[in-house]
C-alpha cells in the first residue's frame, strides 16, 4: 500500500478507540469508513469540513453538515461491509488528496477524497465516487 508524500500513517479509529484524531489524511479518510461500516452517520460527518461535499454515485451532492447527515443517514440504512484499500495518498502545500477503492460484495468502487487541515485536524472538504469498471 502506497504511503502518504510527508506524512505518517494514522491507525484507524477501530485500532486506537473512538476518538482518535484525525492528524493524517489516511486517518480522516479512515474515520469517514469506520463511521460508515458503523452506519453512524454523524461520526461520519464529524470527519468532514463544515462546508464539506459529497458527491456520491447514484444520488444528488450533499454540501455542508446538515445535507451531509442526511446523505449518510440514508446510505448507512444497509450496513456497510466493505474492504478498502488505499491507492494513494499525497499532500502538497497544505492541501491533500486520497484515491482509495472499496470492494462490497461483487461491486467496486473508486473514492477521491480531497482534505485540508482545520483546527489542527484533516478535515474532509471533497469526496465523490463512483463504480469501477475492469
Amino acid at each position: 500500500m502506497p504511503s502518504e508524500s510527508g506524512v505518517s500513517p494514522e491507525p484507524s479509529a477501530s485500532e486506537s478507540g473512538p476518538a482518535a484524531p484525525m492528524t493524517s489524511p489516511r486517518a480522516a479518510v479512515q474515520a469517514y469508513f469506520d463511521a460508515a461500516k458503523a452506519g453512524e452517520a454523524d461520526k461520519a460527518v464529524e470527519a468532514f469540513a463544515t462546508d464539506g461535499m459529497a458527491a456520491v454515485e447514484g444520488k444528488p451532492t450533499a454540501q455542508g453538515t446538515d445535507a451531509l447527515t442526511t446523505l449518510f443517514k440514508e446510505l448507512f440504512k444497509t450496513k456497510m461491509i466493505a474492504t478498502h484499500t488505499f491507492d494513494e495518498a499525497r499532500v502538497v502545500d497544505g492541501v491533500a488528496f486520497v484515491r482509495t477503492t472499496s470492494t462490497e460484495g461483487s461491486e467496486k468502487y473508486r473514492e477521491f477524497f480531497i482534505l485540508k487541515k482545520s483546527g489542527g485536524e484533516w478535515k474532509i472538504e471533497r469526496f465523490i465516487n463512483n463504480s469501477a469498471s475492469e
